[in-house]
């Protein structure tokens, strides 16, 4: 599966309480931020606002990325530390308007920042080697310019977040697949039009994503968020979520088939012997195969938690003989299937919703698994269960934000 750790992402704090992870050097002249894996074998390029690089929201959100995924991000200063100054936006007087037009004619040009980052990319290639695929990130203007970026063969995939000057005919020109996050101060039309271009790009339309919440602002996600606000934290936490969520999806793991074989090997071997020797015995029949199986899954796209469960948990004997090990077996077995199967062939994409359920299925399992478990192990399972309160908290929350939005 693509995981639940596909959707965790580390905890929002306060711009006040927010401390980067990442380091500041020097990329062709340009300060630059880095965070993540230096030796990953992938890079993800940001593009910030309008406000530039030294917005905790936006570092934050940066560190997040890197965070929750195995890969190298990489932010650099392309307003050399002149950036549009933050009280001039909103432009709500003839001063301020004045001021954004010469800062979007100027240092904000498209044309010239799309010239000057395709000009960085080998730049990219020669201070990170181990890199081999380089995916963009942008925000609000920067946006704009991952979206014409995209039309090029430089990256492979590309997100903009809360975009500015959405362009339906941009759309039609993508090369690379496109994760597009609009508010509701995006023009709703153009965003319609913009995910109906894409849908009609066969080149990217199956790996591609659109979607407009109607229940947040332009800025949420970068420079003009405010992390005190609740609602606001709320969305910025989910809107992270979804472009990680997407970014592992399509950019950053391939499920192969010899993924979808093993999780078919796991469940025929489960449904076969199911009858012949009872869930009771399964673990003693099975255990070993479906450790290995998992760890060899790890490497592809599989959730740390589940290298836990078979390593740590399901070592002790009332977890390895109780019916909470051989529903969590199945579950985790037809979870990957399903996924695997809609990933590999389009006939079965309807099949990542059972996966969903399936996947929550897994987690009661775990739960269960791990209460078993401690009177055995001890406190320290704890840490283990802890770890899914979570995200099951963060599944019930999308659930009623799913209806909401």
């Amino acid at each position: 599966m693509a995981s639940k750790a596909c959707c965790t992402i580390p905890p929002v704090v306060s711009e006040d309480d927010f401390k980067c992870s990442g380091t500041f050097s020097t990329l062709d002249g340009m300060r630059t931020y880095v965070t993540g894996n230096t030796n990953s074998k992938t890079g993800v390029l940001v593009i910030y606002d309008i406000f530039g690089l030294d917005f905790p929201q936006t570092q934050q959100g940066v560190d997040i990325i890197a965070s929750s995924t195995p890969t190298l991000v990489v932010v650099p200063d392309l307003f050399l530390g002149k950036p549009m100054d933050i009280k001039n936006y909103p432009p709500d007087t003839p001063e301020k308007q004045s001021a954004l037009g010469a800062f979007f004619g100027g240092p904000a040009n498209p044309t010239k920042n799309v010239d000057t980052v395709r000009g960085l990319v080998p730049k990219l290639k020669a201070a990170y080697p181990s890199v081999e695929r380089w995916a963009l990130v942008g925000y609000c203007w920067g946006g704009k310019i991952v979206t014409l970026l995209s039309a090029g063969d430089e990256f492979v995939a590309a997100a903009q977040i809360h975009p500015a000057m959405l362009d339906p005919a941009d759309a039609e020109k993508l090369k690379i697949p496109n994760f597009c996050l609009a508010s509701k101060d995006e023009d709703a039309t153009a965003t319609e039009k913009f995910k109906e271009a894409i849908e009609k790009n066969e080149a990217i339309k199956d790996k591609s994503k659109v979607m407009r919440w109607d229940g947040t602002f332009h800025g949420f996600m970068a420079a003009r968020a405010n992390l005190k606000d609740q609602q606001n934290l709320e969305y910025y936490h989910k809107g992270y979520k979804a472009l990680v969520h997407w970014l592992k999806e399509v950019f950053l793991y391939n499920y192969t088939a010899i993924g979808l074989l093993l999780s078919i090997s796991v469940l025929c071997r489960a449904l076969f012997l199911l009858p012949l020797i009872g869930p009771s015995r399964l673990h003693i029949a099975i255990g070993d195969f479906v450790k290995w199986t998992q760890t060899i899954l790890l490497l592809q796209h599989a959730s740390p938690s589940r290298i836990m469960m078979v390593w740590i948990v399901c070592v002790h004997e009332a977890p390895k003989t109780s019916v909470a090990y051989t529903i969590m077996i199945l579950a985790w077995s037809l979870s990957e299937v399903a996924e695997g199967l809609a990933r590999l062939f389009k006939v079965f994409r309807p099949l990542i919703r059972l996966k969903v359920v399936l996947d929550q299925l897994a987690r009661v399992a775990e739960l269960m698994e791990v209460a078993l478990a401690m009177p055995e192990a001890g406190w320290k399972l704890g840490v283990v269960a802890g770890s899914h309160v979570p995200e099951l908290w963060d599944w019930y929350q999308d659930t009623i934000r799913k209806r909401n939005d």
